[in-house]
């Protein structure tokens, strides 16, 4: 989503600026790993919500 935020060309110099430093700073999250346990936990959410949201759309 962001890659096509930053190349819109309706954006504001304002506006690059601001998606320039998102962008800059979703790289830097990328080199912090997450507190222990929390990957875990998170991709067995992930799953759950996926699981539930099939259950109600396939039908």
């Amino acid at each position: 989503m962001l890659p096509a935020v930053r190349g819109a060309r309706l954006l504001t110099d304002a506006g690059r600026v601001f998606t320039a430093a998102m962008a800059q700073r979703h790289e830097q999250l990328r080199d912090i790993e997450p507190p222990e346990g929390h990957l875990v936990r998170a991709a067995a959410y992930v799953e759950t919500a996926r699981t539930l949201w099939l259950r109600t759309h396939t039908r």
